[in-house]
C-alpha cells in the first residue's frame, strides 16, 4: 500500500523519489520583472532568460541575484543575462531587476519558471 508520500506508487516505482520539476522554461527579463513587481533597468525587457544559477556560476541567458552589497564586485564579473538586486544598487551597465528582497525574488523565480 502506498504511503502518504507516494512511495510505492506507479510514478516512482517504490524508489521514494518524487518526480523532478521540469527544466527552467524559457522566458524574458521583462516577464520576470513583471511577475516580481520589480523594476528593470539597464537592458531590454525581451532579453531571453533560460536558466538560473548563483552569481559566480551563471552563464549567458541565466538569471542570478545579488543580495548583499558586499559582493558588488561579482556584479561586474558575472556572465548572467539579468541580475536581481536591491532597489538601492546603482546602475552599472548590466540588466538589473530591482526588487525589495533579491534572495526571496530568486526563490520565487525558481518556483515559477
Amino acid at each position: 500500500m502506498p504511503s502518504e508520500t507516494g512511495e510505492g506508487s506507479a510514478g516512482n516505482a517504490g524508489t521514494g523519489f518524487s518526480p523532478r520539476k521540469p527544466a527552467f522554461r524559457r522566458t524574458s527579463a521583462g516577464e520576470i520583472a513583471s511577475f516580481l513587481g520589480g523594476t528593470l533597468v539597464g537592458g531590454a525587457p525581451e532579453t531571453p532568460v533560460t536558466g538560473a544559477r548563483g552569481i559566480r556560476q551563471a552563464v549567458s541567458n541565466d538569471i542570478t541575484f545579488l543580495a548583499d552589497v558586499r559582493y558588488l564586485s561579482f556584479l561586474q564579473k558575472t556572465e548572467a543575462a539579468a541580475v536581481l538586486v536591491r532597489e538601492d544598487v546603482p546602475e552599472c551597465g548590466r540588466l538589473l531587476i530591482r526588487v525589495a528582497d533579491p534572495a526571496k525574488a530568486f526563490a520565487l523565480v525558481l518556483q515559477e519558471f
